[in-house]
């Protein structure tokens, strides 16, 4: 975000949004909201969670957050911001034009800031010494304190810089951690003359205690020019660093587009800076900046981010300098180096370009001239996209952390009281398993449902499949199984309380061989008829080998094994340390439970108690929810995939906008609170009318009216061609939709199947393929 209006204008439309106005902007009605003194209560309109009021609107902050910590709303993403920034997640528009709409409704007039000659408002600094022309400040709206430092030399150090002591505005420091406004830095350096330090960034806040909590929480948001960070020990070095500046701004001129006119270059005789200016790549004030500057430098030289060996082509940059609270000199003031007193000087590219390291090294000696600086005026769209790809990966990166921090934290139980870990301990090994090749996600044979699950079932997971009796659940978790078993070679166990091994692995050969089970039947009964019908036992025995070829990956429980948990636990730590004295590439390990109503009804007869612990003692009792609370805490300690079935006794059908409605769809989705992703499985029999009235329906109204059509027809010719098919007909086969009404990771869809249930088959029909 660009800031296109002035401070005083914004703060003006700020204090006229107030709660109630907020929500009246929102078309919250009053029954959808409840107030107290100190705070509004509110169904949120981020995560659309109607089970609870998980919007909080604090009355004398005027801030507003999701208490849900997987919404985007929530403290632990982009909530806790003041009404305008949460008015602007919440209709998904850009800061300034959510402000224009208000200001518009309000009747405020917004001003728009002045001249754009702009100073060092983010990292390239232009405050000027001596007689040096000021350069114009810029407004950078909140964005408009810097940390500054002091230092000087030690005596009997050889010339080390020791902190000193500092006091400004009535703020007192020492070495550093004084924070001041961006206009005050020319009295501040007036007052300092040498060895005088500030932030790279640009921060919010004039707080330094604040800004530390910031930075230790990763949720310190800053604004600054994208920069590397070249240095050198003896003048090789500084001339090896001056030709590899040059080289990589080349880069980003022939890559991105990025003007040289953009581009400031800082010297010294220890470390050259290129600067690049933050309006190039469209930057706006963002969290962990630093972040993605380190990981665009790492992408430019061709290194790996997550470990970044030392480039041979640019071996002079210190990928160290990424950092949020990052001080460097002021440019055109004086530093001691080794006892030595040089200047700072700033360049432009083209200048820096033309000149020798001698002539460069003169320079330094003698107080430069530094031009007045003016920040450039537009957006180049390469770099922008450059920029907004490897923020959008650090995003996404940086919820999937938290949300395994958040269960970590949360779900983690042992009987000394552990499991208590802070963000900084986790953080390193939460990193290491995030990129872990060997953590696989399974992939499913649905393109459709693997786009919305964000390329499949994930390690650490817990899916549950729910449907009513006889829709095909156990079939479909069946297949799931067989799938990452024969294709993913993942170490697969079924815990078998519907159906027996012997069941299992008739479905199974049925579904490999698709061999219809009603044959299987009849031939089980005459066992003479295998030997004569030669097609029969050819696919059979066909299917058999197949089945042989991964079989040794699947482990099916049933009885008692199948009653205890404890005994589940210790299986899969088995097969994982397996896995890992084998030196498998993968410790991919998937624990399917059909089904979650039998199981609780096994640990409950097993126990003799009503609670898990058996004794009667201190459990809760068990019940789905208790269950998968606990399955939860196992796929995320034992870093497994679970899935389960759940059977409820609702006939309505997801395909209707039934979900506020229906008591037992709620009671589901309480139910299995805890899992990550909820799908459904409803029967559509040989017509797809239900889905399509559901698109008809649901995007009445809305900017996807447009794409009814296109499902419709797409839905249509499906229709045409699977009625038309003999195979369709002889399986006895039928649409189904596995609906996906919760899922913490990725959006909700409705994926469509066709069940051919003869060969305990779901084969994945893409009607949203062509993007409509």
């Amino acid at each position: 975000m660009n800031q296109k209006y002035t401070k005083e204008s914004l703060d003006k439309l700020r204090a006229r949004l107030d709660a109630s106005t907020f929500l009246q902007e929102l078309g919250v009605n009053k029954g959808d909201y409840h107030a107290t003194d100190t705070e509004i209560q509110a169904y949120c309109p981020v995560c659309n969670d109607r089970s609870k009021m998980t919007l909080v609107i604090e009355q004398d902050s005027r801030t507003a957050y999701c208490r849900n910590l997987y919404c985007e709303a929530s403290n632990m993403n982009y909530g806790g911001e003041d009404l305008l920034s949460m008015f602007a997640l919440i209709i998904g528009k850009e800061y300034n034009q959510a402000a224009e709409d208000l200001a518009r409704t309000l009747g405020i007039t917004l001003e728009p800031l002045g001249g754009q000659g702009t100073g060092e408002a983010a990292g390239s600094s232009a405050d000027q010494p001596g007689g040096s022309a000021p350069v114009v400040q810029e407004d950078t709206g909140e964005f408009r304190f810097v940390e500054v430092g002091h230092f000087t030399p030690a005596e009997g150090e050889d010339g080390k810089l020791r902190p000193a002591q500092i006091s400004f505005g009535g703020q007192r420091a020492t070495g550093r951690g004084l924070m001041i406004r961006l206009d005050q830095t020319e009295e501040f350096m007036s007052q300092y003359r040498s060895n005088v330090y500030r932030s790279h960034f640009l921060y919010n806040t004039g707080n330094y205690e604040d800004l530390q909590k910031q930075i230790a929480t990763s949720r310190v948001s800053l604004l600054g020019d994208y920069y590397v960070v070249f240095k050198a020990g003896s003048s090789a070095e500084i001339v090896h660093a001056i030709n590899q500046a040059i080289d990589l701004v080349e880069r980003f001129k022939q890559n991105y587009d990025v003007p040289y006119d953009a581009v400031t270059v800082f010297y010294t005789s220890q470390h050259i800076s290129v600067h690049i200016d933050y309006t190039v790549f469209g930057i706006s004030p963002c969290r962990n900046l630093h972040e993605v500057f380190r990981r665009m430098t790492c992408a430019t030289i061709g290194v790996d981010p997550e470990n970044p060996e030392r480039s041979a082509a640019f071996s002079q940059i210190d990928l160290n300098a990424y950092r949020p609270d990052l001080i460097t000199n002021f440019p055109g003031t004086i530093l001691t180096i080794d006892g030595r007193e040089i200047y700072k000087i700033r360049m432009s590219y083209s200048a820096f370009k033309k000149m020798s390291y001698q002539r460069l090294h003169e320079f330094s000696l003698r107080r430069p001239d530094l031009p007045q600086r003016s920040r450039w005026p537009e957006t180049i769209s390469k770099a922008s996209d450059f920029f907004k790809s490897f923020r959008a990966s650090l995003e996404r990166d940086s919820k999937s952390d938290e949300r395994d921090v958040i269960a970590n934290i949360f779900y983690s139980q042992t009987d000394t009281g552990g499991g208590i870990s802070s963000l900084k301990q986790l953080a390193p090994t939460l990193l290491r398993r995030l990129f872990d090749d060997r953590r696989q996600v399974l992939p499913t044979q649905s393109e459709h449902l693997n786009r919305t699950l964000s390329g499949g079932l994930y390690p650490g997971n817990l899916y549950v499949v729910a449907g009513i009796p006889g829709s095909g659940t156990s079939t479909f978790v069946l297949q799931l199984m067989n799938d990452a078993a024969m294709n993913s070679d993942a170490q697969c166990l079924f815990v078998g309380l519907q159906r027996g091994v012997e069941e299992v692995f008739k479905r199974s050969l049925s579904y490999i061989g698709r061999i219809p089970s009603p044959m299987i039947d009849d031939k089980r009964r005459r066992p003479a008829d295998l030997y004569e019908d030669k097609d029969f036992n050819r696919r059979m025995f066909a299917a058999f080998e197949k089945y042989q070829t991964f079989s040794d990956n699947i482990t099916i429980l049933e009885g008692s094994a199948a009653g205890s948990l404890e005994g589940i636990r210790q299986l899969i730590v088995e097969k994982k340390q397996e896995l890992e004295e084998q030196g498998a590439n993968h410790s991919s390990v998937l624990l399917v439970i059909d089904s979650l109503q039998l199981m609780v009804a096994m640990l409950r007869a097993r126990s003799g108690k009503p609670s898990l612990n058996g004794d009667g003692s201190g459990g809760r009792e068990i019940d789905v929810d208790t269950l998968t609370s606990h399955l939860k805490a196992m796929a995320r300690e034992l870093d497994i995939t679970i899935l389960a079935t759940f059977e409820y006794f609702n006939r309505g059908n997801s395909t209707h906008l039934f979900l506020e409605n229906n008591p037992a769809v709620l009671d589901l989705l309480h139910s299995t609170q805890f899992a990550d992703t909820v799908f459904m499985i409803s029967r559509l029999r040989n017509n797809l009318d239900e889905l399509k009235e559901y698109y008809r329906e649901s995007y009445k109204g809305t900017p996807l009216a447009a794409r009814v059509a296109k499902i419709e027809q797409k839905l249509s010719e499906i229709e045409q061609k699977h009625l038309a098919s003999e195979d369709f007909r002889d399986m006895h086969s039928e649409f189904s939709v596995l609906d996906i009404v919760k899922n913490r990771i990725g959006i909700t869809e409705k994926v469509l199947f066709v069940h051919s249930k003869p060969v305990s088959s779901f084969n994945p029909v893409d009607y949203l393929n062509g993007g409509y």
